[in-house]
C-alpha cells in the first residue's frame, strides 16, 4: 500500500486528474497526499560582449506556496485534505528531492507536467527516468 504520496501540481491546470488519483488512493489507506508545487524559474542569457552571463529567474512572481494555495483552492480541494510543499527551481530536480526528503512510497504525477516550460521535454519522463520510488503516470 502506498502511504506517501508525492503529487507534483502545476500553474496551468493540468495535473488536476493526478491530484484527484492522488486523494482517492490515499484515501484507502487513511493518509493524505503531499502535494508539490514547483515556481520553475527560467534562464536569461544576457550578453553585453563580455561574454556569456546566464541569470536565473522565477517563471511567477508570487511565493510558491501562495501559488499552490490557488492551485488547490481553484479545484475545489479542501486545503485540509493534503499536505503542502513547494520551491522554486528546476521542476525535475525538486520533485526527485522533495519524494526522497518525505520518503515517497509513490509519485502520482500528470504526463504534460510543465513540458513546455522545459524545452518541449516531458518533466514526467524525467522523473519516471530519476526516481527511487514508483511513479504513477496519469492521463
Amino acid at each position: 500500500m502506498y502511504y506517501r504520496i508525492v503529487v507534483p501540481v502545476d500553474s496551468a491546470g493540468h495535473s488536476k486528474n493526478a491530484l484527484i488519483h492522488a486523494i482517492k488512493l490515499a484515501q484507502q489507506t487513511g493518509s493524505r497526499p503531499i502535494v508539490v508545487y514547483i515556481n520553475p524559474i527560467i534562464p536569461l542569457y544576457l550578453n553585453f560582449g563580455l561574454g556569456p552571463l546566464r541569470k536565473y529567474v522565477p517563471l511567477e512572481n508570487s511565493n510558491a506556496l501562495d501559488i499552490l494555495k490557488d492551485i488547490i483552492a481553484g479545484m475545489g480541494i479542501p486545503p485540509d485534505a493534503v499536505d503542502k510543499r513547494a520551491a522554486t527551481g528546476d521542476p525535475t530536480t525538486l520533485i526527485i528531492k522533495m519524494a526522497a526528503e518525505e520518503r515517497a512510497d509513490l509519485i502520482v504525477i500528470d504526463n504534460k507536467l510543465f513540458c513546455l516550460l522545459a524545452g518541449f521535454r516531458s518533466i514526467s519522463y524525467s522523473v519516471i527516468k530519476y526516481a527511487t520510488c514508483p511513479v504513477l503516470v496519469v492521463k
